[in-house]
């Protein structure tokens, strides 16, 4: 490590040398070997190891000289620690902070009171071999769905889930509706009236249906969404068209007919939400195998990713620069456009506070 140039240090370690030897400051009591034995490997040994691995554009394992099963124990071991002390460095801010994000986030969108933006991801994982078609996402491949709540700065304020893509019995309704869509197919063949454009319309219905129901119900399961509902915390959380509208969460209008003050509202929940696209983006860009493939069990890979989090939120503090794209990928972007009328439903005290702030602030 020594030997490397600062430039190279930081593109194989994912941090600067002050960055580096600050996480290592705050892990290396928990990441002293137990052993005595003089090749047990250190804390720096252990940390350079976890960031090479998941910083990598390589899909391939490395073992840097060690068995494959030492570097595994190691990527256990770093992202157990990690995932153990997640909540000193995921947490919701103190009111200071949140002064400063609502302060942020007005002078970037014009809507007041906003605490956050939340957005969600996919995360490919390897087939699983317990319930491998509940983490079948709607691009058909095995994901876990990571879902967060960033403030302006890109900060992670909460992670809401990093869990399967489906329930049992949602991959269950999801298949009978599969089902549906074949039979239907088939009678209109039958009658000679289906052509590709018909198929192609029930396909975005299915999985459409289906993504909405997941960002929606990840994010009404989950302790945030019952904490806004009861008031414990407050302010405003910018989503888009996969949320419902409720009196603490606002969404943009996208029917067609919007007035001129709807569309100045809808440009400026979209600006403001932005935020959360490119904390996701500058996540997967640190540590660039989430943008790939992790080759873990599922309760491996969802320690992994938090640890990922937790890191991004230490760079952030240390205003670390952020990484530029180290080669081309697909892009996690939707292939349909969600309608109002298809969007889930929003609350009456969500209707009502979207009217308020378009009359306030956009009339």
């Amino acid at each position: 490590m020594e030997m490397l140039s600062d430039e190279r240090f930081r593109e194989q370690f994912r941090l600067t040398r002050r960055g580096f030897a600050f996480v290592l400051s705050l892990l290396e009591d928990d990441l002293q070997s137990s052993t005595r034995r003089s090749a047990a490997l250190t804390p720096a040994q252990k940390l350079s190891i976890f960031m090479d691995v998941f910083g990598s554009a390589s899909i391939q394992r490395k073992t840097y000289g060690y068995s494959q099963a030492t570097v595994s124990r190691v990527i256990a071991e770093v992202s157990d620690v990690l995932y153990n002390r997640r909540e000193e460095f995921i947490h919701w801010p103190d009111e200071d902070r949140l002064a400063e994000t609502r302060m942020a986030f007005f002078d970037s969108c014009g809507i007041p009171e906003v605490v956050g933006a939340i957005d969600g991801t996919h995360i490919k994982i390897i087939a699983p071999v317990v319930d491998e078609d509940s983490y079948v996402n709607r691009k058909d491949y095995h994901s876990l769905n990571l879902s967060i709540i960033s403030d302006a700065n890109q900060r992670i304020n909460q992670w809401i889930s990093v869990g399967r893509v489906l329930t049992p019995t949602e991959r269950s309704d999801y298949e009978m509706a599969c089902a549906l869509k074949r039979l239907i197919i088939t009678k209109m063949n039958n009658l000679k009236k289906a052509d590709a454009n018909y198929q192609v319309l029930f396909v975005l219905v299915d999985k459409r249906t289906l993504r909405l129901r997941i960002d929606k119900q990840v994010f009404k399961e989950s302790r945030i969404y019952r904490e806004f509902q009861q008031r414990e915390k407050t302010g405003i959380i910018l989503g888009d068209s996969a949320y419902g509208a409720e009196s603490f969460l606002l969404k943009p209008i996208l029917r067609a007919d919007r007035t001129p003050a709807e569309d100045r509202y809808t440009n400026a929940v979209c600006a403001g939400r932005a935020v959360v696209e490119r904390a996701i983006g500058a996540l997967k860009r640190q540590f660039f195998m989430l943008h790939l493939e992790l080759r873990y069990e599922p309760e491996r890979c969802a320690k992994i990713i938090i640890a990922c989090c937790a890191l991004r939120n230490v760079c952030i503090e240390l205003k670390e620069p952020e990484f530029e794209l180290q080669r081309p990928v697909e892009e996690e972007i939707d292939d349909f456009f969600i309608q109002d009328n298809e969007a889930p439903r929003d609350s009456a005290a969500g209707a009502a506070m979207r009217q308020h702030i378009i009359d306030t602030y956009f009339s």
